[in-house]
């Protein structure tokens, strides 16, 4: 299925949007992300899409055989809940869903800039994605969503502390006072 879906706004987390992800030194090969809604944002019709490729890929399947086999969880379905995810407090009364593709995302900015700085994208940063939806039947049946295109949309509260500014841990020093034999002597001591 290829049909193309802009998400409404939603917290971006764990980017991998300029080099493949990586997981315990294993190279996915694939550039992703999650993608974090609050629960009342309106992804009926990218569901009503998921729900549609599963169809075409499974057409001798039922509605309710298709519903019945998601729910249990022998197909796979991306929506997920923040409750699933009980040491995420981030994800509570939440949605969220992971995009990924093989290729590259065009990532810009709310004036349509291209960000090339990954610094400027990071967890917990308002993005908008471009995705679509396919279903897949190989190891494991199911429907996945695949990444196109991200816009930052403002900047957030960083996900898991982050790191902070410069320029908010330090102040201005006088150098003047500054030897260059500070803190010298035995280390030590």
């Amino acid at each position: 299925m290829t049909d193309k879906f802009i998400t409404p706004p939603a917290r971006l987390s764990y980017p991998s949007l300029f080099k493949t992800s990586s997981f315990r030194g294993d190279d996915s090969g694939k550039y992703e992300a999650t993608f974090i809604f609050d629960a009342d944002a309106d992804l009926s019709r990218l569901k009503a899409l998921a729900l549609n490729a599963l169809k075409e890929k499974f057409p001798k399947m039922s509605d309710e055989d298709i519903k019945a086999q998601v729910k249990s969880g022998a197909m796979n379905w991306p929506f997920r809940r923040g409750d699933e995810k009980p040491n995420a407090p981030e994800l509570e009364g939440k949605v969220f869903f992971k995009a990924s593709s093989k290729e590259r995302p065009g990532v810009v900015d709310d004036r349509l800039d291209p960000i090339t700085e990954p610094g400027e994208i990071y967890p917990g940063c308002w993005v908008r994605a471009s995705v679509n939806v396919y279903a897949f039947d190989n190891r494991a049946k199911g429907v996945a969503i695949g990444l196109r295109n991200v816009q930052k949309v403002r900047d957030g509260e960083p996900l898991g502390g982050g790191r902070s500014r410069p320029e908010d841990d330090f102040e201005p020093l006088d150098t003047s006072d500054i030897s260059e034999k500070s803190g010298g002597g035995d280390f030590l001591d």
